[in-house]
């Protein structure tokens, strides 16, 4: 496919995004503040449960059926399409309203309800498929917070067209701005990298199949059915305390228009001023903990509140925390997926799995009003912050499996790369054949009749390179010469003669070997091939020198000791170099180090000591030769396990900033 421009790209990111984020939200804000007031003026506020059921009994077929129509078509075709659909109800409501007002008030909850809980699911696949998954993070906080203010001006707008104007004519403007939606994401689906198709087992599997197949999605799914059980409940306890002080359709939608702007303020200033923060502090799955934990601790304070502001309380911390930092970590969580188990499974859990979150809490409405009709609210109050606390539970276990997805995604793409970096030393080799034949000059001869040894660190000491390869072959049975012989690894034309001595008194010289490595005044030629020498001897001397040896002024030593480590601990499970060496040893690498792509690699191979290096080795040949939705998978994995210091810094080299 052919990527239009980095600028258009940018364009994109900074504008048409954005900018549709902003109207979308400010159409659903609309349409929800409509819905609810002709709701309540058509219908008492004890059937909404049978309302919030039936419309889970229709979300669920529409939301495998969206997904059906996802994966064939794709978002770029079938997202204006929605949005064009969308419009055409708004013009339809419009026209049923004067003469069928319950008629229009039906058709008008099921179409924000459903038809809109899809359109939006489908506008977030879009961006997900758009960009790769570490730049997705950018956008879509970027998105998220232009969205929270498009609910400001929704709700705000809402409230003063029903109040200048009509309701009618909110329903005509709702249809305009369904046009305007259409413009936006035909613009955002212009360019950009398709994702890679990777390893996908749910390829041809409905949504429904690859929740039933992938725990992973399982889990989104559980975290996304239960914020929409309390959301219910949250919701139910508002719209009792509202319907039974503000009458009139007029007065509900400016109430609600209201709301909703105020709501929107909140989440829009949560999302401009903490969300960058929090983001960075609680990682993207830690960003799912937010909505419980703010709905439940607001929930204890709303059970001693006097209504209304019992349900005002309550309802504006699930709002306000489900539309900022809760959305832009959620939609996170797909974003590495590959392209058929986003199309399918995606509306599934958006739609599908938040109605059937919904029937659950109207059911628990329902149970609590006929159980405790004196007390009803209170309950249904408690068992908000008791979903609340389930839910906590839930996004504390996907945590986990996020980051463990995340790794096995990345392994999947192994086969994208030409070549897979495997972490070993055989292209340093410098053990080679030798064909020299044992040649002694007579005065050697002599002087070994006399003193051996002594002869033997003379020869060592010699400009004849036969007369030197001779006194090696006795230097690999005799100890006492290992540190004449040390000296030689600074010849070039003798280093495998050298090599091959020294490595035949191992391990025994392992310390004395570590001990030369380490200490500055062995010429740098030397330390450089030192840890050619340790690399096959695996002991904890030979590591601890080596371990020392990251600390070397010299680049080649240090990549040479890193390379080392990594051969010998892979050879001998028992030696592990501690975490905290290697991590610090990266990050001043990173800090100190030469910048250029070679330093960048010698980090990889000391984060590959830390973490699982098959991951790190397709993390590394993402760096090397991959495209931008496979390095910025790399990128989202590598910042679930590293500690933010070190990611930082890392992220700016990744990405040619620092």
């Amino acid at each position: 496919m052919t990527v239009v421009s980095t600028k258009w790209d940018g364009f994109v990111e900074r504008i048409a995004a954005p900018a549709t984020g902003l109207v979308m939200l400010a159409l659903q804000i609309g349409a929800n503040a409509t819905r609810d007031a002709l709701f309540l003026s058509a219908f008492p506020v004890t059937s909404l449960p049978w309302f919030v059921a039936a419309a889970a009994v229709v979300s669920f077929p529409a939301a495998l059926g969206a997904g059906a129509v996802l994966a064939r078509l794709g978002p770029r075709v079938v997202v204006p399409t929605a949005f064009a659909a969308s419009g055409a109800l708004f013009v339809s409501e419009t026209a049923l309203l004067p003469a069928q007002p319950a008629a229009s008030a039906v058709l008008l909850y099921f179409h924000a309800t459903v038809l809109g809980a899809i359109v939006i699911s489908m506008f977030w696949s879009l961006l997900n498929e758009r960009f790769d998954p570490h730049s997705a993070k950018r956008l879509f906080a970027r998105v998220a917070g232009a969205a929270t203010l498009g609910a400001v001006l929704g709700g705000l707008g809402a409230e003063r067209i029903a109040a200048v104007l009509s309701v009618r004519a909110l329903l005509i403007v709702l249809a305009a701005g369904s046009v305007l939606c259409v413009a936006g994401v035909l613009l955002i689906g212009r360019g950009g990298e398709r994702a890679p198709a990777g390893r996908d087992p749910d390829r041809a599997a409905n949504g429904w199949a690859a929740l039933l197949r992938a725990p992973y999605l399982r889990g989104i799914g559980v975290v996304a059915a239960l914020a929409a059980v309390v959301g219910t409940l949250c919701d139910y306890v508002l719209k009792a305390d509202v319907s039974a002080r503000v009458v009139g359709g007029v007065s509900l939608i400016r109430f609600f228009g209201i709301f909703y702007a105020a709501t929107g303020m909140a989440a829009f200033l949560v999302q401009a001023f903490l969300a960058p923060t929090l983001l960075n502090r609680l990682r993207i799955g830690g960003t799912l903990s937010v909505h419980p934990a703010v709905v439940g601790v607001s929930g204890l304070l709303a059970v001693v509140a006097p209504a209304p502001w019992r349900g005002i309380i309550l309802r504006s911390a699930d709002v306000t925390a489900r539309h900022s930092i809760f959305r832009t970590g959620y939609e996170l969580l797909f974003t590495f997926l590959p392209e058929a188990t986003k199309r399918s499974a995606k509306p599934t859990i958006d739609v599908g799995l938040d109605c059937a979150g919904n029937w659950m809490g109207a059911a628990i409405v329902f149970l609590l009003i006929r159980l405790a009709p004196a007390h009803s609210l209170t309950a249904v109050t408690l068992a908000a912050v008791a979903a609340a606390a389930v839910e906590l539970l839930a996004a504390s276990r996907l945590r986990l499996g996020y980051a463990r997805e995340l790794e096995q995604r990345l392994v999947d793409q192994r086969a994208q790369l030409p070549h897979v970096t495997h972490y070993s030393f055989n292209q340093l080799t410098i053990f080679g054949p030798s064909t020299e034949e044992l040649v002694l000059e007579p005065s050697a001869a002599n002087v070994a009749r006399g003193d051996p040894l002594g002869a033997a660190r003379a020869a060592l000491r010699s400009t004849n390179p036969s007369r030197v390869r001779a006194a090696l072959r006795q230097a690999e049975r005799e100890p006492r010469l290992v540190a004449d012989v040390i000296p030689l690894l600074g010849r070039k034309d003798l280093v495998d003669d050298v090599a091959r001595a020294l490595r035949a008194h191992l391990p025994g010289a392992a310390s004395q070997l570590a001990e030369t490595l380490t200490d500055p005044g062995t010429p740098e030629v030397v330390r450089r091939r030192l840890p050619l020498i340790l690399r096959s001897c695996a002991s904890k001397p030979a590591l601890d020198g080596l371990v020392k040896g990251l600390s070397d002024s010299s680049f080649t030593v240090r990549l040479r000791c890193g390379r080392a480590l990594l051969q010998m601990t892979a050879a001998d499970a028992t030696l592990v170099v501690p975490p905290e060496i290697a991590r610090a040893a990266a990050e001043r690498e990173l800090d100190t180090g030469q910048g250029d792509d070679r330093s960048t690699l010698h980090v990889f191979d000391l984060l590959a000591l830390v973490y699982d290096r098959a991951t790190m080795a397709v993390a590394r040949g993402a760096y090397e030769r991959g495209g931008p939705q496979m390095r910025g998978t790399a990128l989202t994995y590598l910042e679930t396990i590293l500690p933010r210091p070190l990611f930082a810094k890392l992220e700016r080299r990744m990405t040619g900033q620092g």
